[in-house]
């Protein structure tokens, strides 16, 4: 596999704190299609594979080892002016990029998190 699109748009989110927080949907069917068109425009056989940014989806997406992973999905700022006190909650944890439950529900992964599933999967991607 060449390429591995992950997307997340979850329609809730929270912290494992209880904090709640809405953001905007992203249009990730647009930035597919412009994509497709990229690599039809291209005329070379790239394989790819899109799927819902979950971590179990990651984790297999990686175990195929593309040369490039996209992510398209919300990230946060581990800081006060993002999150209040909540980010005492995450302190060295890194900032946040949103994945998806598998429920259309947010699961709010920490960069920590995120390297570590990247470092068991024995990849050569790097964050």
């Amino acid at each position: 596999m060449h390429l591995a699109f992950l997307f997340s748009s979850p329609l809730l989110n929270s912290f494992s704190s209880g904090k709640q927080f809405v953001l905007p949907q992203l249009d990730f069917v647009k930035e597919f299609m412009q994509i497709e068109k990229a690599l039809a425009e291209g005329k070379t056989n790239i394989r790819y594979k899109k799927m819902v940014a979950t971590l179990d989806n990651l984790s297999d997406v990686l175990i195929k080892n593309p040369q490039v992973l996209h992510f398209s999905g919300h990230g946060v700022k581990n800081d006060s002016e993002h999150l209040g006190k909540t980010c005492e909650l995450y302190k060295d944890e890194g900032d946040f990029l949103i994945f998806e439950d598998g429920k259309c529900c947010g699961a709010v992964k920490t960069e920590n998190t995120i390297k570590t599933t990247l470092s068991n999967c024995k990849t050569d991607i790097k964050v």
